[in-house]
């Protein structure tokens, strides 16, 4: 799903796992506003990511904007991309998944992974890549050094589960897996 990125700042903000300041007023009331405080923060996050090139801009209709393309708080995102993005900038978010049981030991070595959303879209390689961005950070905040090859073989098994399939309806093999969603894929940056 994609929303401006002013937008999508106030959605994140709301999922954001922050403490609760102290205060004379109700608790989720103090939650809610320190939240809303911090959206400015990542819309600046955003935008700055969406600069590098480290987020890529789209159309309202979903398409990408051309590179060299005017980014502005209006320009949209995809929201779990946001949040990808986000969580590898350290941010914390409170949905929290398990990690599968049929993943391999490296995997299992990790007791939680941050959620993002599940893109809502068809496009199988943009589901696969949210899933790897998620156990990526999860590898890396547990001590491994994941490659893209060591995670590859779960994420299969993972769209096995998912009964997730190409556009022709075909299972997704390791060979096509790593071929057209892991090699254009770049990994999040959280060392």
């Amino acid at each position: 799903m994609t929303k401006s990125i002013a937008e999508t700042a106030a959605i994140l903000a709301e999922r954001l796992d922050i403490p609760t300041p102290k205060g004379d007023s109700s608790p989720e009331f103090r939650l809610s506003f320190a939240r809303t405080l911090r959206i400015r923060s990542l819309k600046e996050q955003l935008l700055r990511q969406a600069t590098k090139g480290l987020l890529r801009p789209r159309y309202p209709d979903g398409g990408y904007l051309p590179e060299g393309g005017e980014i502005t708080e209006s320009s949209h995102v995809d929201i779990a991309e946001a949040q990808s993005a986000l969580l590898a900038n350290g941010e914390k978010f409170v949905d929290e998944v398990k990690v599968p049981a049929s993943s391999s030991a490296l995997t299992q070595s990790v007791e939680k992974v941050e959620m993002t959303e599940s893109p809502q879209t068809e496009n199988w390689k943009l589901k696969v890549q949210a899933e790897a961005t998620r156990r990526w950070i999860a590898l890396v905040r547990g001590g491994a050094s994941p490659t893209k090859l060591s995670i590859r073989d779960d994420l299969v098994r993972w769209c096995a589960d998912e009964k997730i399939k190409t556009k022709t309806g075909i299972a997704v093999s390791a060979e096509n897996l790593y071929k057209f969603a892991l090699r254009p894929w770049k990994p999040p940056n959280c060392h």
